[in-house]
């Protein structure tokens, strides 16, 4: 059959258009690790001040310094 077999016929998956997560083998350990952190940041600085906008800020902030940590 057509298409079975080929070796281009894979599908990857991209993240954000640029990070190829199949292809590369600390990727997904990485975004795994990011959002993670994500969570513990932006949920331990809601805990603390309460301050919902802020927390995001700090959640997508542990999120990108876990992610690129890693």
């Amino acid at each position: 059959m057509a298409g079975e077999g080929e070796p281009g016929s894979e599908k990857t998956f991209k993240l954000l258009g640029i990070l190829d997560v199949q292809n590369i083998p600390c990727a997904r350990e990485s975004i795994l690790y990011g959002s993670l952190g994500s969570l513990v940041v932006g949920l331990g600085h809601f805990l603390a001040t309460s301050r919902v906008r802020r927390s995001f800020d700090f959640g997508m902030g542990g999120f990108v310094l876990t992610t690129l940590g890693c």
